[in-house]
């Protein structure tokens, strides 16, 4: 599952919002060495999508925020 499929998940639609969260999830996959359709990257995408419902609307906190999870190296 992309970050986009678990962005329209809950419900976050606009362009806008999606190409930040795509951004954010293409880097955080980079710079983690990580398969964009691996299990790794879905978490990625999940945490990244959790930080922005929690209010995180900055891109690279959003990367920050996909490293939190002990799931991720």
């Amino acid at each position: 599952m992309s970050v986009t499929d678990q962005a329209l998940k809950y419900g976050i639609l606009s362009a806008k919002e999606l190409a930040l969260l795509s951004r954010a999830f293409d880097a955080a996959c980079r710079q983690r060495l990580v398969d964009d359709h691996s299990l790794e990257a879905e978490i990625i995408a999940e945490e990244i999508v959790a930080a922005y419902q929690h209010g995180v609307r900055d891109e690279d906190e959003l990367i920050k925020a996909a490293g939190a999870s002990s799931h991720i190296g």
